[in-house]
């Protein structure tokens, strides 16, 4: 990227460190960022040319579906539309939204991850309004599961579940990882979710779906009426050699389509590393608990085996006198004994 262009911030918030920060870091590659008070004027009067960029903060927005939707809708170029904010606004955010925004930054994050969404927006067309919604979700899954790494293996699973609802407006999600596969079965070692029930069985582990009003046999109609789903559909999350992971989602209204479950198949390549992480901290718990029980097991030996010591010299100290109080008795006891010896013995017993 050699033509600087110019970038254009719409901020209604007090942190203007961040965003003075974020400027700098654009300068460094090329961009010439502006800061603007009113971007709702400047979009109507056509001020902003194709291939600027505006971002939007969404805690500067009173009403951020309404705005973002008005500011898209009263597009007069081609400009890029991208929504800086935190995971819980992103969140909230109605899923049509998603079709009308270029790019979203997770606050919090590096200036190069800033710089790398924001010239992937210069850079790219407008994709489809399909692969557009799930393209940006997916950015936003990439983000944040790294930030995410920090923390407990159960908070990745729970923020991966959520965006997974979020990007197809599903209202169960769950993802299991599996165990080493052992005589053609699947072992499940770890699940999260609404409880959909997994099985052990290989078949499930390529990708499915239940569309409405189907009605399918055996384990699969058992969980459409067991949690009132009116549609089903699940992937299998691929390692190097055999699947890792198995990710299901249902609906309660309406139906997943075979383009869901295509889009599905690609985001489960973004949830592999997530589970990758997922089986390495299950690894490492359970060697954890190994050398535990390990150590314990010594614990136990070493205070048995010093139990046994001490209850040895005990008897050691007590036995060696009562031999000798049985010796001086067996002496003191002989009938041909002079009174004086007989004394001494008894002396040495009483002693």
């Amino acid at each position: 990227m050699t033509a600087k262009k110019p970038f254009h911030l719409y901020l209604m918030s007090d942190d203007l460190s961040r965003m003075e920060r974020y400027m700098q870091a654009l300068s460094g590659h090329g961009l010439e960022p502006v800061l603007i008070p009113d971007v709702k004027e400047r979009v109507e009067e056509g001020h902003i040319r194709d291939q600027d960029i505006l971002l939007l903060d969404l805690a500067s927005l009173e009403g951020p579906w309404k705005e973002i939707r008005k500011l898209a809708e009263g597009r007069k170029a081609a400009y890029g539309l991208i929504l800086l904010g935190r995971l819980e606004e992103f969140l909230r955010l109605p899923r049509r939204v998603w079709s009308e925004v270029d790019g979203v930054i997770l606050e919090g994050g590096s200036e190069e991850i800033f710089v790398s969404e924001i010239k992937s927006v210069l850079s790219e067309k407008r994709p489809n309004r399909v692969f557009r919604e799930l393209s940006i979700i997916r950015s936003l899954y990439r983000q944040g599961k790294d930030r995410f790494f920090r923390d407990d293996f159960d908070d990745v699973s729970s923020f991966t579940l959520q965006i997974l609802k979020v990007a197809f407006g599903c209202h169960y999600a769950s993802l299991a990882v599996q165990s080493q596969r052992s005589k053609g079965e699947y072992g499940v070692t770890y699940q999260v979710g609404d409880a959909l029930p997994m099985q052990n069985i290989p078949d499930i582990y390529e990708p499915g779906l239940v569309q409405e009003g189907e009605s399918p046999e055996g384990f699969l109609r058992g969980m459409l009426e067991g949690k009132g789903l009116t549609s089903l559909m699940w992937s299998p999350i691929q390692g190097d050699e055999v699947p890792t992971g198995l990710i299901q989602l249902g609906k309660t209204e309406g139906s997943f389509t075979r383009e869901d479950l295509e889009q599905l198949i690609l985001f489960s390549g973004d949830v592999a590393r997530t589970v990758e992480y997922i089986r390495l901290r299950i690894s490492r718990e359970k060697e954890k608990e190994a050398l535990f029980r390990e150590q314990e097991s010594l614990i136990r030996s070493e205070r048995a085996s010093c139990i046994g010591g001490l209850m040895s010299s005990v008897a050691h100290q007590i036995n060696n006198p009562l031999q000798a109080i049985q010796i001086n008795l067996e002496l003191a006891q002989r009938e041909d004994l002079p009174l004086q010896k007989r004394e001494h013995y008894l002396c040495i017993v009483q002693e």
